[in-house]
């Protein structure tokens, strides 16, 4: 059974709809995906019943999201399997979560068209009615587009130092993370692994070891790292798969395997490797 289980939609920070990840993993023969927005299990919710559209394209989706934390100072995401998307307690956080991503993301919008002296930024277009989670990603790929910076991270870093965040979004700890997907009935995986070490200060062995122990049952073995500054060659990539593989042996933790996808080509580059 060829799987996916780490891809984004509109819901979030992808480009597509669940309807075209169907198609695409279809095409591609991946028969069983989990959908994981950040923060958000809208993707389940909001275009009907997806668990039959998934079916009849002869896939098995699993329910997920993934769930920003912080530990020590550094982002750690968690993604969260097989949970009830209309939990009551996953409910009422990500409501929390999502309704200060948008605060901040609506005072930012005025802000930047300000310090840019023009519309750059088209509300309607950054606030769609399905997006549950309104992200920094939905500010500045259309500045992108539209030339304003080269690249990035120079946009990122020219709102943060120019523009500000007008509004904190806290991060929970990792283990309040991980005991969030349980209470919702649900099993939790460490997200690519390759991008907790923060400034190096994070010993990867000894966290995932405190993420068991906090209850984490998985961890996300086969990621699309490649060309990303931790990992800028296939041998490097190759290398670190096989040592989270023996990871996850040694802790007894599920292996996954997740393109991270935002649109099709991502997850199309993935199931080719």
């Amino acid at each position: 059974m060829r799987k996916d289980y780490h891809l984004h939609t509109e819901v979030s920070d992808g480009r597509w709809l669940p309807t075209d990840i169907f198609r695409t993993a279809a095409r591609l023969g991946i028969d069983e995906i989990s959908i994981t927005d950040h923060d958000a299990v809208g993707a389940y919710i909001h275009f009907g019943d997806v668990r039959r559209d998934a079916a009849a394209a002869g896939i098995r989706l699993v329910p997920g999201v993934e769930l920003d934390s912080a530990h020590g100072g550094v982002e750690i995401h968690m993604l969260g399997y097989e949970l009830d998307p209309v939990h009551p307690g996953l409910t009422a956080y990500l409501g929390e979560v999502q309704r200060l991503r948008r605060d901040r993301l609506q005072a930012l919008v005025g802000r930047i068209n300000d310090a840019l002296g023009a519309p750059a930024l088209d509300a309607a277009a950054v606030f769609r009615p399905w997006r549950d989670t309104c992200m920094m990603p939905h500010l500045i790929q259309p500045l992108l587009v539209d030339g304003r910076f080269p690249d990035y991270r120079t946009a990122k870093r020219w709102i943060k130092e120019t523009v500000g965040l007008p509004v904190e979004v806290p991060k929970p700890a990792v283990a309040d993370a991980i005991a969030l997907i349980r209470a919702a009935g649900g099993w939790a995986a460490l997200a690519h692994p390759g991008f907790c070490s923060g400034n190096g200060d994070l010993d990867l062995e000894a966290f995932v070891a405190a993420c068991r122990d906090w209850g984490m049952t998985g961890l996300e073995v086969e990621y699309r790292y490649r060309g990303s500054v931790e990992f800028p060659s296939r041998v490097e990539e190759d290398q670190f798969v096989a040592r989270m593989r023996e990871l996850a042996r040694r802790f007894g933790l599920r292996a996954t395997r997740g393109s991270d996808a935002h649109q099709a080509v991502e997850m199309e580059t993935f199931a080719a490797d």
